[in-house]
């Protein structure tokens, strides 16, 4: 099923009459559970990516409701986790994917009954509980990140964590805590080897390493934002310092390496195979090949929904109205005006670095008004560069999509009137775009 909210409606992608309202609640907090089925961690690829469950608080205060996405014999109801009933809103969540497991945190009204205050209370719920069970009281704590082996083994062991006396805790999943170590001022996870879940902390200006059981200090220099930026990939972790250089840590190394003394980066937001992404200082978008600094500019004017898939990336620039892609090795990227990047859907099987399976772009769009609109929603493939088109647009609206697969839920925005609508489309099948609701009045959200 996919999910969208006024109030919360599942629909199944392959029989639009079969729509299911399981609240008539008009606010909520949400989370979405994917899993998968298959995870080779030789190979690093996966298979049968899909939604698994939805998390939701209702109207502000409510119990935790889990409602399932996968189609079964009966028809999906929420289902309530853990025995609190007034929930506040979700302040943190950490994902088991192939156990199809979530550890949500959870901020509760206290004793007063109001949700905002000094008197609430933080819970850590899992989504095996029943209606009946209690939760895991853990105010006074902070988790800072979960615990996992890594490609080599994805499950969630426990938790990285701090208390209010300044102990670092290594913690299981009911939140038995071992004291590994203090800090004074401030403590940030910064990143992790991927390979194996090793993460980085940095503990009062020092960077240190959680080897899965200890705290190691490395002895080098690290910061808090916006001084100090973090990227973590199978190649090393990388840092923005505070002079807008690019600095680099092999994994198992203790020393960084310069990469890039331009000293114009601001932050760094992803990476293609060979090249980080970033924004410089002022607006735009760059390309920085990590061993060596080499640069190439691929916006001046900003950059919007930014979508790595392998050695190319795609990218937005809504201030120019063009959407673009830059392949390695390329100068400058190639564009195509009075467009813009929608979104893009997950593939249901391969691995992490290609794991996108269609890129949705809007194409003649028409920037005559004050706001953008209308135009024709194509589906890209990114192995290829083959496109369909999925539907016209209407012209009061601007589209943005995420989805799994081949079929997707599309926010259709008005920003003339603040309103959105919702519309489903098959990004394989041509002419499928569908509009599902028109409802000048309400907004109805996907709930991705």
């Amino acid at each position: 099923y996919l999910a969208y909210s006024g109030s919360l409606v599942l629909v199944d992608p392959e029989n639009l009459n079969n729509k299911v309202t399981v609240s008539n609640a008009t606010e909520f907090d949400w989370l979405n559970l994917m899993a998968v089925n298959g995870w080779d961690p030789q190979n690093r690829t996966y298979s049968d990516l899909h939604r698994y469950e939805t998390f939701i608080i209702e109207n502000n205060k409510s119990p935790v409701y889990a409602v399932p996405l996968v189609k079964g014999s009966q028809q999906p109801q929420k289902r309530q986790i853990s025995n609190i009933n007034n929930a506040c809103r979700f302040i943190g969540v950490h994902y088991d994917y192939v156990n199809k497991k979530a550890y949500l945190e959870v901020r509760t009204a206290g004793q007063d009954g109001i949700c905002g205050d000094a008197d609430d209370k933080w819970f850590l719920i899992n989504n095996t509980m029943s209606n009946s069970t209690a939760p895991i009281d853990i105010t006074g704590k902070e988790i800072l990140t979960s615990v996992d082996g890594g490609f080599q083994d994805p499950t969630i062991s426990g938790f990285i964590a701090t208390d209010n006396q300044n102990n670092i805790l290594r913690c299981d999943t009911n939140m038995q805590c071992t004291n590994i170590g203090q800090y004074s001022n401030n403590i940030e996870d910064v990143g992790s080897n991927p390979t194996n879940g090793h993460r980085y902390l940095c503990i009062d200006g020092t960077l240190n390493l959680f080897n899965g059981s200890s705290l190691n200090s490395l002895g080098i220099q690290c910061g808090s934002l916006p001084d100090w930026d973090f990227y973590s990939d199978e190649s090393g972790l990388y840092a923005k310092d505070p002079n807008g250089n690019i600095r680099k840590l092999n994994h198992g190394g203790n020393s960084w390496t310069t990469i890039y003394n331009g000293g114009d980066v601001y932050s760094i937001l992803n990476s293609t195979n060979n090249y980080l992404l970033g924004i410089p200082t002022g607006d735009g978008l760059i390309a920085i090949r990590k061993n060596d600094g080499f640069t190439v500019t691929l916006s001046n004017s900003g950059a919007e929904i930014i979508i790595p898939f392998g050695n190319s990336v795609f990218f937005g620039i809504f201030a120019t109205m063009q959407s673009c892609k830059w392949t390695e090795g390329s100068s400058q990227p190639t564009c195509t005006d009075n467009a813009y990047i929608a979104g893009f859907t997950m593939a249901t099987h391969g691995t992490w670095s290609t794991g996108v399976h269609r890129i949705l772009e809007v194409r003649n769009v028409d920037t005559s008004g004050q706001i953008p609109g209308g135009g024709t929603l194509h589906s890209v493939d990114p192995s290829t560069g083959n496109s369909i088109p999925l539907g016209q647009v209407p012209q009061d609206l601007t589209l943005f999509a995420l989805g799994i697969g081949k079929y997707t839920l599309v926010s259709g925005y008005d920003y003339n009137n603040n309103q959105a609508d919702i519309f489903i489309t098959d990004v394989t099948q041509q002419n499928s775009l569908q509009r599902l609701t028109n409802t000048p009045n309400t907004n109805e959200n996907i709930v991705f």
